[in-house]
């Protein structure tokens, strides 16, 4: 949309236009057995980089003074975020119709199917320097990845003309603890201190000249402290006393030292359900 302001302010108005634009581009690689006695799936990777903005002039002012105004403060944007690219895997194994022993019309071990849906995806890149501003540096730190395996189990059982197919349907089979960017804090100030009590690698850090309070090591954002690891940052110990060294090094190993955000309860949402069902169909 562009927006049209009169002089005296009584007018306003708004036309569609073409002034925004984006493309994606980058490259997927997929390998595939689309049948098989036991086996079927697929495997694909996707990298992908997207880019968006806008161009022209977003407002038109009859006020000369205003549209010199909007020009210097509002320049044309664009949105280059760091790529994220992600795997895919659905894996097929079954076993025959024919296979194991026949007990009574039944085959026990005929015709299980069991499918998992595997996914991996980057993780989010995003600017953190401790609320200090650093020019030309963006995207500095990235989250954790994200990783996830389903499954359905399926086992058919026919009784011509009725075909019964018994099914479980599990999200998330690993019941692997995912933390969204983002999610969880309060506000920026419980972002911040989060993002404080990491020990974030020093190469990471020495780009905006910032030493973590808890010291150097390999956190990651979307580390977390367990459930059931009470909060204890590092002690200091400049003179390097064995126990209080030991005490930290403890708190390490728990990661006891991390400040997690004070709503722990939005912090991971997606749980391992499981679904149970029934399905009843007849072949005419």
């Amino acid at each position: 949309l562009t927006d049209y302001y009169s002089a005296n302010g009584k007018v306003r108005y708004s036309k569609a236009t073409s002034n925004s634009y984006e493309d994606i581009r980058g490259f997927e690689a997929t390998i595939e057995k689309r049948a098989g006695r036991w086996f079927s799936g697929f495997a694909n990777y996707t990298y992908q980089v997207s880019t968006s903005g806008f161009f022209g002039i977003g407002s038109y002012f009859e006020n000369p003074a205003e549209q010199r105004n909007f020009l210097r403060d509002s320049p044309p944007t664009q949105s280059k975020p760091v790529a994220r690219p992600f795997f895919r895997s659905n894996l097929v194994f079954r076993s025959p119709r024919d296979f194991g022993p026949d007990m009574g019309g039944i085959n026990p071990l005929a015709d299980w199917i069991a499918s998992f849906l595997v996914s991996w995806q980057s993780g989010l890149h995003f600017t953190w320097t401790n609320t200090v501003s650093i020019p030309g540096l963006s995207n500095n730190v990235q989250w954790k990845d994200y990783y996830n395996v389903n499954l359905r189990l399926s086992r058919n059982v026919n009784f011509k003309p009725l075909r019964l197919t018994l099914f479980a349907d599990i999200s998330n089979l690993f019941n692997i603890k995912y933390w969204g960017y983002g999610d969880g804090f309060v506000d920026g100030e419980d972002y911040n201190e989060y993002m404080r009590s990491l020990r974030l690698p020093k190469d990471i850090a020495d780009e905006f000249a910032y030493v973590p309070v808890n010291g150097y090591g390999d956190d990651r954002p979307g580390d977390s402290r367990p459930d059931d690891v009470a909060y204890e940052p590092l002690e200091l110990n400049p003179e390097g006393n064995a126990e209080i060294e030991r005490r930290n090094q403890k708190r390490i190993d728990d990661k006891a030292y991390i400040d997690n955000p004070n709503q722990t309860y939005l912090q991971f949402l997606n749980p391992r359900d499981i679904f149970i069902g029934l399905k009843v169909s007849f072949d005419f």
